[in-house]
């Protein structure tokens, strides 16, 4: 994976040609933050998530294998929720206002709010479909 920082909206022609590193599987993913736009701890966050879906495109778990894209992107957002918990962040919010962690929810909660968020976040915004 090669991380880069600038307007992420645009293919830079450096990585538009052929790879100048070995990958185990003959793919190249290049993922691009504007950095201008995170604030604390979303680059984080960002990695995590990009991260996430790499190993889930590279190398899927035997239960994931065939899962389609809006499962693989749960279970990026989920890691990434995970790893919000972990680190002691007290809330995780998504574009669009999707609060999908915090860390006031009682325990019994957690697993439905969780959920719940993301499917909205994910079907609401209409950024993925079942």
């Amino acid at each position: 994976m090669v991380i880069g920082f600038g307007a992420a909206n645009i293919a830079a022609a450096k990585d538009e040609g052929k790879g100048t590193i070995d990958s185990p599987d003959g793919l190249l993913f290049t993922v691009t933050f504007n950095k201008s736009r995170m604030e604390g701890d979303a680059e984080t966050r960002a990695l995590v998530f990009a991260g996430e879906n790499i190993a889930n495109l590279r190398n899927p778990l035997q239960e994931a294998a065939g899962a389609g894209i809006f499962d693989l992107e749960t279970r990026a957002w989920v890691t990434t929720v995970l790893d919000s918990f972990a680190s002691k962040q007290k809330t995780l919010t998504l574009p669009g206002g999707y609060l999908v962690m915090n860390s006031a929810w009682p325990p019994t909660d957690i697993n439905q709010n969780v959920g719940d968020a993301i499917d909205s976040f994910l079907t609401n915004e209409e950024l993925l479909h079942r």
